[in-house]
């Protein structure tokens, strides 16, 4: 068999990067990286605007319910709702 040496156990030194280190920022860097986040703008898209409304806006459940109970049993359809919603959608077209 084979003898297989131990590990050097003395301390190896600090590695440096391949890259060159940076220098050290001074203070008006700092000041000029300071100003250029301020300088940051978020935008907010319509579809999040609209979800927050929706977040703010509750779901009235007993209402919904009602509805899907009537659409089952057929009497959610009924012509003086059909003749509301048609006067509704001329007045909105300004007819």
């Amino acid at each position: 068999m084979h003898d297989i040496s131990g590990i050097n156990s003395r301390r190896i030194g600090r590695l440096d990067p391949a890259a060159p280190k940076a220098p050290a920022r001074r203070a008006d860097d700092a000041q000029s990286a300071s100003r250029a986040r301020d300088a940051d703008v978020v935008q907010v898209s319509s579809t999040a605007r609209f979800l927050e409304v929706l977040k703010k806006n509750p779901i009235r459940e007993e209402l919904v319910n009602r509805v899907k109970r009537e659409i089952e049993a057929g009497t959610y359809e009924t012509p003086e709702k059909m003749q509301s919603a048609i006067d509704e959608m001329m007045t909105d077209e300004g007819a």
